[in-house]
């Protein structure tokens, strides 16, 4: 899934992390866009019953600035038990 986001996007990987929820695995990706213009944040995770993604884009400087405010809504997202 990951390979398959980064190729559609067609961007240039900054970040690439394991992370976890619930016990399920998954990855944080960000990457940079459009000659670096562009930033776009994702978090992927798979479970027995499907996979599940969140994610933000936009111009690298406001999302910068709102990072704190992503963080929140991403640390927001919960897997429902299976």
């Amino acid at each position: 899934m990951q390979r398959g986001m980064i190729e559609i996007l067609k961007g240039k990987v900054q970040k690439v992390e394991r992370i976890q929820l619930n016990g399920f695995p998954g990855r944080e990706i960000t990457l940079m866009l459009y000659n670096g213009t562009i930033t776009f944040r994702g978090r992927f995770y798979m479970t027995p019953k499907g996979s599940y993604s969140i994610g933000a884009g936009g111009y690298k400087t406001p999302m910068q600035k709102q990072a704190a405010q992503i963080d929140r809504v991403f640390d927001s997202f919960r897997i429902l038990p299976q």
